[in-house]
């Protein structure tokens, strides 16, 4: 019986240790889902105001960056000087 409650009570030592650390991490993405919600709001309502033709531009424009995104990076570097 007591191997039993001994083993019950570093089963609760490890849940306390680990519970910890997660309820820091759901409190850290909680205070950061809110920043990124203050920042991208703006945005997301402003997008409400384009007109339906400026979409096309922003898609091509965005699947170039995915396409080229590292090749146009590394050129401006390479222009400002900030070869790496």
């Amino acid at each position: 019986m007591s191997q039993t409650k001994e083993r019950l009570r570093v089963a609760l030592s490890a849940m306390s240790r680990t519970g910890k650390r997660d309820l820091g991490l759901h409190l850290f993405m909680i205070v950061f889902c809110l920043i990124v919600l203050a920042i991208g709001l703006p945005f997301i309502w402003l997008l409400q105001f384009m007109p339906d033709w400026v979409w096309y531009p922003l898609c091509a424009a965005w699947v170039v960056w995915l396409l080229f995104g590292d090749t146009i990076a590394a050129g401006y570097r390479a222009f400002r000087g900030n070869q790496s």
